[in-house]
């Protein structure tokens, strides 16, 4: 039996799916922790008529509301060897706790494990079909030292997607019930240092964004409460003795073969051998920086070659110059990388941002004259922007894409 354990502070429609994917798991068998986080009538009335359907689901009550206090409420509440987590809004795959818990059998060293997942928008449905493309997936490293140094510069783990070794969670003190945001994030980093955590390659957990456009952006309060979190944990980390050799040959060899992607491998086996040290870490990412990962270097290659070509497509409409439809990041690279466009950008559109970039004026998509030419500046919401581009193009205004399959 895994107890699983879910808090829920408000009724709302997902609700019933998100408990239906724990209680239909597939291998394993299941009891849901239902606990009800704060004095919400109607979340109580839902776990209620939830724990009356079902003898699986037990039902438990906290009065103040917290996520951590909730979850230890959970983690006391069973005497079972492992809990799962997962959110009430959220979906995972029927093999995903028999895989897990596979997991943790054949690594008895593990105190908690994740898995692969996927992102979806809040009106996407849960039947992975094309009109459910993902806006993201995220595939954590499954090896506990390369999860470690990844988890030290931002959490890459599901919070509903874990399960948990109960004992070496409550031996590590449990959820710091001091922190209102990025509890996950500071109990694996303790885990990590206590214990070891891994992950399982597949995709078994499907977080759906609760509003439209936020991707895996997060609010002020969550970064500045993770930002706390990473400096504690950073500040703990063993210092590496400058006398080793080991990690001055690995930089070393940074620094002799700068333009080789290779160069690198040594700080990675040094991490993935021994665990993260600061040193390790610093020179982790200082290496990234000066020498990109394969991967990144090869998707900017095909970036810049993919400007160009819409650049040429541009012109050969007859574009005499262009407006970026967007102003986050996405235009700040396309601006950096004006000559691969090969036409001068005269301006940008946004639906919120406002101000100037880089001395260009930030306007509402309604100023694009009709005739005038329009380069969505958006890698993560280009579908988004391409449908909303609709009444433009409707006027006249030629919007184009860089990267979706839709003909401008």
């Amino acid at each position: 039996m895994i107890p699983v354990a879910m808090a829920i502070s408000r009724a709302h429609p997902s609700l019933e799916r998100a408990v239906a994917s724990v209680l239909n798991q597939q291998g394993v068998e299941t009891e849901l922790l239902l606990v009800v986080n704060g004095p919400d009538e109607e979340a109580a009335r839902a776990a209620e008529r939830l724990g009356a359907d079902n003898a699986r689901i037990r039902v438990l009550f906290r009065d103040a509301p917290g996520l951590s206090g909730a979850l230890n409420l959970a983690l006391r509440s069973t005497d079972a060897e492992f809990v799962a987590r997962m959110d009430d809004d959220d979906l995972c795959e029927p093999h995903r706790l028999h895989t897990q818990l596979r997991w943790m059998r054949a690594h008895p060293d593990l105190a908690a494990v994740g898995c692969a997942w996927r992102v979806l928008g809040p009106n996407s449905k849960p039947d992975s079909k094309p009109e459910s493309k993902p806006i993201a997936i995220v595939r954590p490293p499954t090896d506990p030292n390369p999860l470690h140094a990844r988890l030290l510069q931002g959490n890459c783990l599901a919070h509903g997607s874990m399960l948990l070794r109960r004992q070496s969670v409550l031996d590590a003190g449990g959820y710091d019930e001091t922190l209102d945001k990025a509890q996950d994030l500071d109990l694996w980093l303790r885990l990590a240092k206590t214990g070891r955590i891994g992950a399982v390659p597949d995709i078994l957990y499907t977080h759906f964004l609760r509003e439209e456009n936020t991707a895996l952006s997060t609010s002020r309060e969550q970064a500045h409460a993770a930002a706390t979190v990473l400096a504690r944990a950073w500040a703990s980390l063993p210092r590496t003795k400058t006398d080793d050799a080991e990690p001055i040959d690995a930089v070393a060899e940074v620094l002799e073969r700068t333009d080789d992607p290779a160069s690198r491998d040594g700080i990675d086996r040094l991490i993935r051998e021994r665990g993260p040290t600061l040193g390790a870490m610093v020179a982790s990412l200082w290496a990234s920086a000066r020498v990109p990962p394969m991967t990144a270097r090869a998707v900017e290659a095909c970036r810049r070659s993919r400007l160009r070509e819409v650049g040429a497509e541009l012109r050969n409409a007859g574009a005499a110059s262009v407006i970026l439809w967007g102003a986050g990041s996405h235009a700040e690279w396309i601006l950096d990388h004006a000559s691969d466009l090969g036409l001068p950008i005269n301006g940008l559109i946004d639906d919120q941002a406002t101000g100037e970039l880089r001395g260009l004026a930030i306007t509402r998509p309604e100023a694009a004259e009709p005739g005038a030419f329009v380069l969505i500046a958006s890698d993560s919401f280009e579908d988004q922007i391409w449908e909303r581009s609709l009444p433009h193009r409707t006027r006249g205004v030629r919007v184009f894409r860089l990267y979706g399959e839709e003909a401008p």
